[in-house]
């Protein structure tokens, strides 16, 4: 005995109510909608960060104003060249390097870098000043107070005392002479104390002259293997005046400058200052 359901040739249907087909083809249409919404949110997200991508890495936002404060003998253009901001978008502005590169230049101290939107870039600078300079195999090098060489000239210049006895040899611009403070020396340092070594003592006492004394400095001398400076006698002709050793430079310029205004030094040749409170005075 068979059955309808058995019969394989038979084909069944399926009554549907109208109701339930209806809310079926609402809940397709639906989920139809909110995969095109989704969709088209995420075309917009993606066209949105790509616009705003290519604006932040467009001229519109990039370096168009360099604001330079301390430069001194830079110009704003030599400073902006020196940092490398020429056709850099703003975004791509990293202010540590920035003044890593500007601190390289052999006259620039200290950078400071600050990043202003939408298109500006300010710098402030400090630099380094010569108070010293050297003869040696370039010409004449001029000397910060941490021996970092500035400059080579061809000849002297006037009113920086000509420090002799420094290695310079193969010494670059924006490299420091052996010996002296070093790189990371300050150039506002005061006198070294008893460890400095005669070569950066030579260029910290040029650096720290009274000023009484300044101009009356000719030059320092560290051949011998103490530190001697050849001065203008306020009396007439020269003087050379041996500091010794590095050590208590700030009593002994004290001590010179008060043998310049209270003593009489007609016919001084020497002035041993290796005892700052002891000096001792040697006719010619």
């Amino acid at each position: 005995m068979s059955t309808v359901a058995d019969d394989p040739t038979l084909e069944m249907r399926v009554i549907v109510d109208p109701r339930f087909r209806q809310r079926w083809i609402e809940v397709r249409r639906s989920q139809g909608r909110r995969r095109l919404h989704l969709a088209a949110a995420a075309v917009a997200v993606v066209v949105v960060l790509g616009g705003a991508a290519g604006v932040a890495y467009s001229p519109l936002l990039g370096v168009r104003h360099v604001r330079v404060v301390g430069a001194g003998g830079y110009t704003p253009a030599q400073i902006a060249a020196a940092a490398g901001l020429h056709h850099q978008a703003l975004l791509e502005v990293d202010a540590s390097a920035v003044a890593a590169r500007l601190e390289a230049v052999a006259g620039i101290d200290r950078a400071t870098v600050r990043v202003e939107w939408p298109s500006t870039v300010r710098i402030q600078v400090t630099l380094r000043h010569a108070v010293a300079q050297a003869a040696g195999p370039q010409g004449v090098a001029q000397l910060d107070p941490t021996g970092r060489v500035l400059a080579w000239l061809p000849g002297p210049v006037p009113a920086l005392p000509l420090v002799s006895g420094l290695p310079l040899t193969d010494v670059a611009v924006g490299a420091w002479v052996p010996g002296t403070a070093g790189p990371h020396a300050s150039v506002g340092a005061q006198l070294p104390g008893g460890t400095a070594g005669l070569a950066a003592a030579a260029l910290a006492l040029c650096a720290n002259l009274p000023a009484a004394l300044a101009p009356t400095v000719q030059s320092v001398d560290v051949s011998s293997g103490d530190l001697r400076a050849v001065v203008s006698n306020p009396a007439g002709g020269q003087v050379t005046v041996r500091f010794g050793d590095e050590s208590d430079l700030g009593r002994k310029l004290t001590s010179l400058a008060t043998l310049f205004q209270q003593a009489d030094l007609h016919g001084v040749t020497l002035i041993d200052l290796r005892v700052p409170d002891r000096p001792a005075l040697v006719g010619g």
